[in-house]
């Protein structure tokens, strides 16, 4: 359950609508608008952490823009905003700090009648906005001087009314080079290409075609290599001569390109990318049990976050892969119904599950100019091991992280190629500030410089300080025991982490919520000195806002995502430019939101607030706040409360979005919550802990304070009988478990998408890590974490279940068995709905949007009393 994506994410229809005529698939275009954790919303959903300790950034950003500023720019900006002032003083952007010193987003339209929007005006993507296709395309090797970077770029464009893949150059607007037109024939066929891969030298090209979705970040499709300058497409296949197409898993170039290597049937493959070369086969074990170079499921859902498994030293000289063997891995069925014969088909996934035999995992690394496979064997040989990370540090260094079953301990190896030995470095221990150990987030090498005596690769790496707070440490070499802590505070590295590392100054730059829990700037520290003072805020440390950034291999360009609070603006640009808010021509937008902006001139939005809110045992829960535009102070209003609560997610952010819940409160005239209770990231493993081999007992605890205490607050806003709680996933999974608690006290209705409802279903990499395995923690598996007094059900007016039954992730069974007891206990007070072979995203046949309509048409009923007549 990788976080924050385990909730499908409300805002799908309206976060983005891409603007070329081109479709791009869904991993490509998450590229090009700068990739999330996921994300997203699996990835991660992050935000950030109460601000405590703030290093001393604000006189460095002021002085800065002081320095920058001249009396001619600042009188031309006084013209300019008086201007926009006369010309849209029917929209206004209100600011105003809360209870906390967070300020919120708060848009106030129009005239004094509100004008509503329903989940339709949502769905039909009135609130959408476009973004331009745009991605960097990576060198061959590492830039030592920014001058070296020309800001290479590939782009979709339709000069002509014809979509074509162009290479562009930031430092050059007359720089245009064709790629491809983004379709082309072979064998007298046509074929679309959905996605589209350059070298850097731009002579060859890798590209899809016919994707099939298989798991979250997987699929099958056919690749091609074409080479630019014949404008000759030939098929990447295993058995080029046979001159037939096989749907492979991927095929990627390796870092300087001159590999091709690609996954068919679970065996990896690798060719030069030369035309005429031969495949050359490294494994031929693959099969449903043995995985090469790509993960199992579990793996991919939990660890990875990624279709492949594969890492290559940065000069192509060697790679490593990993062999996943789920030989031991129980098997589980569900049905496939969308086809038009008799019977039913159906589909298999190896998923283990909490107290089963997990996949073993075994690495292999491959010399290019030797080619011949050794195995890396660390000397903590277990069956049972967690692979949770690999990367190499510089040509000759393999740096892999291992854990024990239960994520306990995390062991940080080394494989030396020179030596061909694997030797423990360092290990991690869980319990030193009483968690677990989870993903990882990507190192950062440091490589030699000889002006400041520096012989050897080193890194920076995102760790658990001695205070509980993810930071940034750096280690001189990969063998390096001790690593230098170069950032401190009660604060977070958070989001991707580090997003870049510039050679001449030796700055790492990186993501973090200093600023606040529900904010994500950029910041910069010297990669070797780790100075305090040396720590900088490259944004207004005085603007709340939440934002992604993506940079060059020099970090001399970048791309920004503001994602709020208002609306959002992705640019490209020198980043100097980008933080220095500079509206040139050498700042290229990426965003057109004319769309949004209409439609919000068309509505009164609700209003948005954000706040934190001390409960009786002395813990800060944060939670926003949405109230109707111009919320009628005479009569009272349904309360909707939205929770996803996954361990490490964040969805109380500074975010813009316009999704379900603000449709609710805008047409069904409801107050929406959205709360994060104790477990949840950003705020260190103080607050995080307190779930450990306990999931669903303090969060229910905190769902049900914090929602008394508003309803207490605003008693006179509130109705207390059209009160409803609603979650997908594991929000689905709290929603059921606050219902049961409850019973019937506080909330009388409720809607769970997707629910786990007992943890011994779900998967046991994802579960042991916070709960431990069953046998050694039957009160945490059995009673906090089980929904069980169903009885307590019959005590709520109503409830919805719904589920897809081709859901991968979350089982149906999850959902089945408890209709199966509310059966055994005569509970009849419920809906649900069942979408035929819709996986955990619920969207297949049109199933994303009907969705979406069920909940709504079911929470207006709910809240217009159309069950308070229905018999339970």
């Amino acid at each position: 359950m990788e976080l924050s994506s385990k909730k499908r994410n409300s805002s799908f229809y309206l976060r983005k609508a891409n603007s070329s005529i081109l479709s791009m698939s869904e991993h490509d275009y998450e590229l090009h608008s700068v990739q999330e954790s996921s994300a997203n919303f699996r990835h991660d959903i992050e935000n950030q952490g109460i601000q405590t300790q703030s290093p001393s950034y604000s006189l460095w950003w002021k002085l800065k823009s002081w320095v920058k500023s001249r009396p001619k720019r600042i009188a031309l900006a006084i013209i300019g905003l008086l201007a926009c002032y006369a010309c849209v003083e029917f929209l206004v952007l209100r600011r105003e700090w809360n209870d906390w010193g967070v300020k919120p987003l708060r848009l106030t339209i129009g005239d004094s009648h509100v004008k509503r929007f329903s989940i339709e005006h949502v769905l039909n993507k009135e609130f959408a906005y476009q973004e331009f296709d745009w991605r960097f395309i990576r060198p061959s090797s590492r830039y030592k001087l920014q001058e070296e970077d020309p800001g290479l770029y590939l782009s979709v464009e339709a000069p002509n009314g014809i979509s074509r893949y162009v290479a562009k150059q930031m430092v050059d607007n007359h720089f245009y080079f064709e790629l491809s037109k983004t379709t082309f024939s072979y064998g007298g066929e046509e074929f679309e290409i959905e996605d589209l891969i350059p070298s850097y030298r731009l002579d060859k090209a890798i590209l899809s075609t016919g994707h099939e979705k298989e798991y979250r970040h997987s699929s099958r499709a056919y690749y091609w290599l074409k080479d630019v300058t014949t404008n000759i497409y030939l098929p990447i296949t295993p058995f080029p001569d046979e001159g037939a197409l096989y749907k492979l898993s991927y095929a990627k170039f390796s870092p300087s390109y001159n590999f091709i290597y690609f996954v068919y049937e679970n065996d990896l493959f690798v060719q030069q990318t030369e035309f005429g070369s031969t495949p050359q086969r490294l494994t031929t074990d693959g099969s449903h049990s043995v995985f090469n170079g790509k993960p199992d499921w579990v793996y991919e859902e939990e660890i990875f976050s990624s279709d492949e498994a594969v890492w290559w030293a940065e000069d192509d000289s060697k790679l490593v892969f990993a062999k996943f063997d789920d030989s031991d891995v129980q098997t589980f069925d569900y049905m496939s119904f969308s086809g038009n014969g008799p019977y039913n088909s159906q589909k298999q996934v190896k998923y283990p599950k909490p107290g089963t035999p997990n996949p073993s995992v075994k690495l292999f690394t491959l010399s290019m100019s030797e080619g011949v496979l050794y195995e890396l064997q660390s000397q903590k040989q277990s069956h049972e091991k967690i692979l949770y990370f690999g990367q190499w540090i510089g040509p000759n260094q393999f740096l892999f992280k291992e854990s024990d079953r239960e994520s306990k301990e995390l062991t940080i190896n080394l494989y030396d190629c020179d030596t061909a030995m694997v030797s423990p470095v360092r290990t991690v221990y869980s319990n030193t500030y009483n968690g677990w150990i989870e993903k990882q987030k990507k190192v950062m090498v440091i490589p030699p410089k000889e002006s400041l005596g520096r012989k050897q690769f080193g890194y920076v790496d995102v760790e658990t300080d001695s205070k509980g707070f993810l930071h940034l440490f750096y280690y001189p070499g990969g063998k390096s025991i001790e690593g230098h802590q170069l950032t401190h505070g009660d604060w977070e590295v958070t989001g991707n982490g580090i997003i870049g590392y510039e050679f001449e100054t030796d700055t790492v730059f990186f993501l973090a919520n200093e600023r606040g829990s529900i904010f994500r700037h950029i910041y910069s520290v010297i990669a070797v000195t780790g100075d305090t003072s040396g720590v900088k805020v490259l944004q207004n440390p005085e603007e709340g806002s939440f934002n992604a950034f993506e940079l060059s291999a020099s970090c001399r360009f970048a791309i920004r995502q503001y994602l709020g609070p208002n609306i959002p603006v992705t640019t490209a640009g020198p980043l100097t430019l980008i933080l220095s808010d500079d509206h040139s021509r050498s700042i290229t937008p990426l965003t057109n939101s004319e769309n949004l902006k209409t439609t919000l001139q068309k509505f009164d939005m609700p209003e948005t607030s954000h706040h934190v809110i001390k409960l009786s045992d002395g813990v800060e829960i944060l939670y926003t706040l949405i109230q109707p535009k111009g919320i009628d102070e005479e009569r009272k209003h349904p309360l909707l409360v939205q929770v996803y609560g996954g361990p490490g997610s964040q969805t109380v952010t500074a975010r813009f979005d316009v999704g379900l819940e603000e449709s609710v409160s805008s047409g069904l005239d409801a107050i929406v919550l959205k709360i994060e209770p104790r477990g949840t990231g950003g705020r260190g493993w103080s607050f995080k802990r307190w779930v450990k081999g306990k999931i669903g007992y303090w969060e229910v605890n905190d769902l049900r304070e914090v929602t008394k205490a508003v309803i207490k607050a605003k008693s006179h806003l509130i109705d207390e009988n059209r009160i409803a709680i609603w979650g997908w996933s594991y929000g689905a999974f709290l929603a059921l478990k606050t219902l049961e608690v409850d019973a019937g006290q506080i909330f009388k209705y409720g809607v769970a998408v997707a629910p786990v409802t007992n943890w011994k279903f779900y998967n046991s990499i994802y579960t042991e890590r916070i709960m431990g395995k069953p046998d050694e923690n039957d009160v945490g598996y059995s009673e906090h974490s089980l929904i069980k007094d169903v009885e307590n059900f019959n005590k709520v007016k109503r409830f919805f279940l719904v589920h897809g039954t081709a859901d991968d992730n979350v089982h149906l069974q999850n959902t089945l068995n408890l209709i199966d007891q509310f059966n055994l206990n005569s509970v009849t007070n419920y809906d649900w709905q069942i979408y035929p072979d819709s996986d955990h995203s619920i969207v297949f046949h049109n199933a994303g949007r009907i969705v979406y309509e069920k909940i709504y048409s079911w929470l207006m009923d709910a809240f217009s009393g159309q069950f308070d007549s229905q018999h339970f």
